[in-house]
């Protein structure tokens, strides 16, 4: 079983593949026939079926362990070294801040006996002096499962509002689901628009 941050970062590489491509296919639009434009499409969008089919029986999680680092080629040019960093290792946190750029905080929306506890964590992460001018992402994930009691309940009991008024630097929030990449896309666009090249997930 993967965690779920795990799941995300893998969503994050596809995502990041897909951009790529994008602007490769743009740039060689002019030299390429309709025909064969068809037939590349038609074969992304069967290879993207695929992965997705099998990215989608990993979608059971455990908690990660440990640490965790990740490369991710940006759509844009350049990478970006994702070090996923478990809740267990919470009160081992403050080592890792001074060298990332930027923080992406992955929150089980579908959990509400553990919102409390995220609170807490994310309160903490929030008043450490290392991170004071260090953007912040605040990701909602399992956005889509049938216990989601409503994203507005979640910010409540995180106090994102509160929080955002708190601090000077950036403090965002998204909701995603592992199983959709396209709401996985906009943490790829703030991550690479905010904090490359280093980011504590």
């Amino acid at each position: 079983l993967a965690s779920g941050k795990t799941l995300l970062v893998r969503q994050l590489h596809g995502a990041a593949l897909r951009g790529q491509q994008r602007e490769k296919k743009q740039k060689q639009k002019k030299k390429k026939k309709k025909a064969k434009e068809g037939e590349e499409e038609e074969a992304a969008a069967a290879a993207e079926a695929a992965e997705s089919a099998s990215f989608l029986e990993t979608l059971e999680t455990r908690a990660t362990v440990g640490v965790e680092l990740d490369s991710i080629a940006l759509p844009g040019g350049g990478r970006v070294t994702l070090r996923e960093v478990g809740a267990a290792m919470a009160p081992m946190w403050p080592a890792f801040f001074g060298a990332c750029a930027g923080v992406v905080f992955v929150v089980d929306a579908s959990d509400a006996a553990r919102l409390p506890e995220a609170a807490v964590e994310l309160w903490s992460l929030l008043g450490a002096a290392a991170l004071e001018e260090t953007p912040v992402l605040v990701v909602l994930s399992k956005c889509d499962a049938p216990a989601m009691f409503g994203l507005d309940a979640v910010r409540a009991h995180l106090r994102v509002d509160d929080a955002r008024r708190a601090r000077s630097a950036r403090l965002d929030v998204v909701a995603a689901s592992l199983a959709d990449r396209e709401s996985c896309a906009p943490i790829l666009d703030w991550i690479e628009g905010n904090c490359t090249p280093t980011v504590a997930l």
